[in-house]
């Protein structure tokens, strides 16, 4: 989507303003082109999360308005709002990031190796039980 806008540009010398109307264009990204930029930022975030530099994977991109949602191949491996569980026993994870802007969307995925182990399974289980709701409706939903 391109979108025209006039600037004024203004000239100050010795006193005299000259004003000069400019007209820009402006451009929308659409969603293919959004999906494309964002994707090495989310590769960096999984190569950061692989090197536990973070602790958790991003839900939302400000910056191309871009929502991710993420899927996994281990049960255990659940993705609660902005909160990540991971097992909690080292598993190998293939991810699945679906990112959706609008009525678009797209599908990336991701192996990931010796994830998890931080924490016990009581902890574990403590945490899923906080959000023992949110997690039925999900897997209602899928």
């Amino acid at each position: 989507k391109v979108q025209t806008a006039t600037m004024n540009v203004y000239i100050i010398k010795d006193g005299i303003v000259v004003v000069y109307p400019t007209t820009i264009t402006v451009v929308s990204f659409n969603a293919a082109q959004r999906f494309e930029l964002l994707e090495p930022a989310i590769d960096q975030k999984i190569k950061d999360f692989q090197e536990g530099e973070i602790a958790t994977l991003p839900v939302y991109n400000n910056e191309y308005d871009v929502e991710l949602v993420w899927t996994a191949n281990v049960p255990e491996f659940i993705m609660l709002g902005d909160e990540l569980l991971t097992p909690f026993e080292k598993t190998d994870v293939r991810l699945k990031c679906v990112l959706k802007y609008g009525t678009e969307s797209t599908t990336l995925f991701y192996e990931i190796y010796n994830v998890g182990g931080q924490i016990t399974k009581e902890e574990y289980l403590r945490r899923l039980g906080k959000y023992e709701d949110e997690v039925r409706l999900i897997k209602t939903l899928r």
